[in-house]
């Protein structure tokens, strides 16, 4: 045998050798870290979704989690998430979104399990809160109405565009308000109302559109405000919300003398409004959101400690109607409902 013989076969050996030693894929990855693993799945029922952020430098998540609070799941964990909302059947949100420090914010869809994320429309300022169509219009079609900046009167007018990432239509303007900003829209479970919080000339004041279809475009007709219903007259309500069967909202309302946040629930009646709390200090209480069951109120607070609180409606030993307080979680803001009970 020659010795460049020797050496082929020698080289042979230990190339079969090491093909044989070689660890699978799978022990690889174990080798880099234990790799990525499967995708954490949402929660099997969540209720509500809001978006979180721990640490003072970090950029906030979407985030859903059942309505006790247990199961928190991250459902997009990079960029800036905030103001989600559900889509009717409950599989999708949509919600401001910022993908990174050189992109601009828009209105963008995402699956619960954080897959199909995709742009609606582009923004140009924050504070947008989309809502989508609790049940699809009369035409079968969904739409998301949110807020957004115009600079030709340097003011928010409210929008609306298709719940369709493949539809290449323009967003529809749907206020002209140069003497108000408007704020926090709120769609009624029926979808032929919209809440909105108009605010200029020193307060906010909530006001009240019906919602019809114009050859298959949403319009706005026959605003009226909580004042011209003769509710909450001295006081600023804003950021209300429907219940599920369209009658009643919660709402907080801002009284100028004391400079106090309290919460409380109308029917649109004098008769049917009342408080159920009062702020100890300004700013306590976030946007609160009503369940469709209009037993369970969520908002973002800071009284006793920041997070997000639930009041449930309960009945005491002598049959009065309570809300008791329960704290869902240690961070968070702008919680939403789902439309449709667990």
């Amino acid at each position: 045998m020659t010795k460049a013989l020797a050496r082929c076969i020698l080289t042979l050996l230990l190339l079969a050798g090491l093909a044989v030693s070689l660890p699978g894929p799978g022990a690889l990855a174990q080798q880099k870290g234990g790799g990525k693993g499967p995708k954490p799945q949402p929660p099997s029922d969540p209720a509500i979704a809001y978006a979180a952020c721990s640490g003072p430098w970090c950029s906030p998540q979407l985030m859903v989690m059942n309505a006790d609070g247990s199961n928190k799941t991250t459902v997009v964990s990079k960029g800036f998430s905030a103001q989600p909302d559900w889509s009717p059947d409950g599989r999708r949100l949509v919600l401001t979104y910022t993908p990174g420090r050189n992109d601009g914010p828009g209105i963008y869809l995402v699956n619960l399990d954080g897959s199909g994320l995709c742009k609606l429309a582009e923004l140009h300022g924050s504070n947008n809160h989309p809502v989508w169509s609790p049940v699809p219009m009369v035409d079968g079609s969904e739409w998301i109405i949110y807020v957004d900046y115009r600079a030709d009167h340097a003011g928010t007018d409210l929008f609306a565009v298709r719940a369709d990432c493949s539809n290449d239509e323009l967003p529809v303007n749907l206020t002209d308000t140069p003497e108000n900003n408007d704020w926090n829209p709120s769609w009624s479970r029926l979808s032929n109302r919209l809440v909105v919080t108009p605010c200029g000339g020193g307060g906010c004041r909530a006001a009240i559109y019906d919602i019809s279809l114009k050859d298959g475009v949403p319009q706005l007709s026959n605003r009226i405000t909580f004042p011209d219903l003769g509710l909450f007259e001295g006081l600023y309500p804003g950021t209300p919300s429907w219940a599920k069967d369209d009658d009643y909202l919660v709402l907080t309302a801002y009284d100028p003398v004391t400079s106090l946040t309290s919460l409380w629930i109308t029917d649109l009646t004098l008769s049917g409004t009342y408080q159920l709390t009062l702020s100890p200090a300004p700013g306590d209480l976030g946007i609160p959101n009503l369940s469709p069951s209009g037993n369970d109120i969520v908002f973002w607070g800071f009284d006793p400690a920041p997070g997000i609180y639930k009041l449930t409606k309960q009945l005491d030993a002598d049959g009065m109607e309570i809300w008791v307080s329960a704290r869902l979680a240690d961070t968070g803001t702008f919680p939403k409902w789902r439309h449709r009970d667990p």
